[in-house]
């Protein structure tokens, strides 16, 4: 059967491609409108959110504790780390277990008050996940700069508000955003010889982009792969030259003693929450040990080659967004340790539901996720307990966002081995127009 990269566009396909691409035609003042209502949008929302008391806006923010302890505690590691020239050190359960290039990510906030720290760290998250919503309707909708950005500010606002990784990773502190922001822009913005700098520092800061750089190997970008290694090396490199001791500390006692890897699996919450396949399979009814987990490694090893082989798949046929979406998804559950906020990037799916085709497998799977990650899932986690049916409940309120995760790669990997689409792709259409 053809794929639908084989089927070419009809003179009606292209005139519908015009249509959604006019559609977006607005008037210079009312796109300016928008971008200053949203701009001042998101600068009142990170207002109200960094408050630890007092009015909150959104759905599921209200029911965090918010501290920010994430965050200010990666700032006390910096003043460790000027007072020893060890970041790593005391290791405990605020341990700081970036790479050492993650420490240009958050040197900055000893420079300014502690009371500071927090507003400052969501105007940055809140404009980096604006940022990422622009260059996607950029790239899938073909829109000018401005108004994508200004419907980015808006669309942001709205995933703040319903969807809860996001609001966990704004109210504890997090990169997600920011590492999004950065994959995104070599993804699908750069071309040329600068590609691959934003992945090259998105792997620096947090080891897992590294995943696109395996992708990029397998579709033969060799510059691209050459650009995101040097640059991810030389910031390495330059900041363990700066702090050797973190340096040393970072490669000989975490990675080669297995010293991260000893707290991940030691640490009551990630048996509790997280979201990688090492994590479903400790808890029941399957119950892995952790220190057996060689079957989770294999199955991690699976589904991140099932994810590249769909990844690449979906890049052939022109559904770089998609493509992307399942990287960034491989590069969660696959890792040791995946919390809810990793998977900040969830409303991206209903985009990958339009790029998939309505007969792909793929657009029933993220329309599945979409659903699945609108829940507040933290929020129903209980202590374990022997009744079957709590137990149950137990196990699908731990477990849903993984899975849907999990059912993301399938369906992709599946579509790219018994493809079933007969239509061209609305992005696809969108280019050939």
């Amino acid at each position: 059967m053809a794929t639908s990269a084989q089927i070419k566009p009809t003179s009606a396909s292209r005139k519908n491609a015009l249509k959604t691409r006019r559609a977006f035609e607005i008037s210079p003042r009312i796109v300016a409108g928008i971008l200053v209502l949203g701009i001042l949008g998101l600068l009142v929302t990170a207002w109200f959110v960094h408050q630890p008391t007092g009015f909150r806006p959104w759905l599921f923010e209200n029911r965090y504790v918010n501290v920010f302890d994430d965050l200010l505690a990666r700032r006390q590691q910096i003043l460790t780390l000027k007072a020893t020239g060890n970041i790593y050190e005391p290791f405990g359960a605020q341990a700081f277990t970036y790479p050492p290039g993650a420490i240009f990510a958050f040197y900055w906030t000893t420079w300014i008050g502690v009371s500071a720290v927090p507003l400052t760290w969501t105007v940055l998250s809140l404009g980096s996940m604006a940022a990422s919503f622009a260059m996607v309707l950029r790239s899938f909708h073909r829109i000018k700069r401005t108004l994508a950005f200004a419907l980015g500010c808006w669309l942001t606002l709205l995933t703040l508000a319903f969807y809860p990784p996001f609001a966990e990773g704004i109210e504890f502190g997090q990169l997600a955003p920011m590492i999004l922001s950065l994959v995104l822009l070599d993804e699908l913005i750069v071309r040329g010889k600068k590609r691959g700098i934003a992945v090259g520092l998105a792997s620096a800061i947090k080891l897992y982009p590294l995943v696109f750089v395996v992708a990029w190997a397998i579709r033969r970008q060799w510059r691209d792969v050459a650009t995101a290694l040097g640059t991810f090396f030389g910031a390495t490199l330059f900041a363990s030259l700066l702090w050797p001791k973190s340096g040393r500390s970072f490669f000989v006692d975490l990675l080669w003693n297995g010293k991260d890897f000893q707290h991940m699996s030691d640490n009551v919450a990630t048996f509790v929450a997280s979201q990688s396949v090492s994590a479903i399979l400790t808890r029941p009814p399957i119950g892995l040990s952790t220190q057996g987990q060689l079957p989770a490694y294999f199955l991690a090893g699976v589904l991140g080659l099932l994810a590249l082989y769909g990844a690449h798949h979906l890049w052939l046929q022109g559904a770089r967004l998609s493509s992307a979406v399942i990287l960034l998804t491989a590069s969660s559950v696959c890792s040791p340790v995946a919390w809810d906020h990793y998977f900040s990037y969830a409303p991206l799916v209903w985009w990958v539901a339009v790029e998939a085709g309505s007969r792909s497998r793929l657009r029933v799977a993220s329309i599945v996720a979409g659903a699945v990650w609108l829940v507040p899932w933290n929020f129903f986690r209980r202590e374990p307990s022997t009744t079957p049916w709590i137990a149950f409940y137990e196990f699908i309120s731990r477990n849903a966002i993984g899975f849907a995760a999990i059912a993301l790669i399938l369906a992709a990997a599946f579509d790219a081995w018994r493809p079933r689409q007969v239509e061209v792709p609305a992005q696809e259409l969108s280019l050939a127009a």
